[in-house]
C-alpha cells in the first residue's frame, strides 16, 4: 500500500490528475476549479511540484475543457 501511495503522490501523477480534473470540470463541475488550483498550489509547497508547471498545467486543462465544450456545441443540432 505505501508503494501505491508513493506512486500516486509523484509529481507526474499529480500533474496528470490536475489536468484531467480541470478538463472534466468544464463538462461536469464536480469540484470547483479554484479548489483544484489551490490544492495544486499547496502541493508546490508540500509535494515538490513546480509552481510554473502547475500554472501551465492548470491553464492547459481549463483551455482543453472549454475547447472540447465549444467543439461539442458547434456540432450539436440546431434547436430553435
Amino acid at each position: 500500500m505505501p508503494e501505491l501511495l508513493t506512486n500516486v503522490a509523484s509529481p507526474l501523477w499529480a500533474y496528470l490528475v490536475l489536468l484531467g480534473l480541470l478538463a472534466v470540470d468544464a463538462f461536469v463541475p464536480v469540484v470547483p476549479t479554484q479548489v483544484l488550483m489551490i490544492t495544486g498550489g499547496a502541493l508546490t509547497v508540500y509535494g515538490g511540484l513546480s509552481l510554473p508547471v502547475t500554472i501551465g498545467v492548470g491553464a492547459l486543462g481549463v483551455f482543453a475543457g472549454d475547447l472540447a465544450c465549444s467543439l461539442r456545441g458547434r456540432r450539436a443540432p440546431d434547436r430553435r
